[in-house]
């Protein structure tokens, strides 16, 4: 299980330069681990760029049709304890692997 923060899903939804990174990750791990708002903050960055252009309306649409799909799929981490503990564990397994060069 990973988490992934908007940033991470935007390129999931919408072309990004590491569009190819991102679905690699997914593809490896498809459980999804979210901040409960991540879906408010994807919308707003396909907002973004869809004022400024470099999205037109139907990738606009197909984008928030693709995250409706995540959406039903992830887990969504609500509670600020929870998200300390999730944190904490992946900061160890980070910690962790890089000792054991894994």
């Amino acid at each position: 299980m990973r988490f992934w923060d908007a940033s991470a899903v935007v390129p999931l939804v919408a072309w990004e330069k590491e569009t190819a990174n991102c679905r690699k990750l997914l593809a490896e791990d498809t459980e999804i681990l979210v901040w409960f708002l991540t879906p408010v903050e994807v919308v707003s960055a396909l907002a973004r760029r869809r004022r400024e252009n470099s999205l037109a309306a139907a990738e606009f649409r197909k984008s928030k049709e693709q995250l409706a799909q995540l959406e039903r799929r992830w887990s969504e981490v609500i509670l600020a304890e929870k998200v300390r503990e999730h944190a904490r564990r992946l900061v160890e397994l980070i910690e962790a692997t890089s000792r054991t060069g894994i």
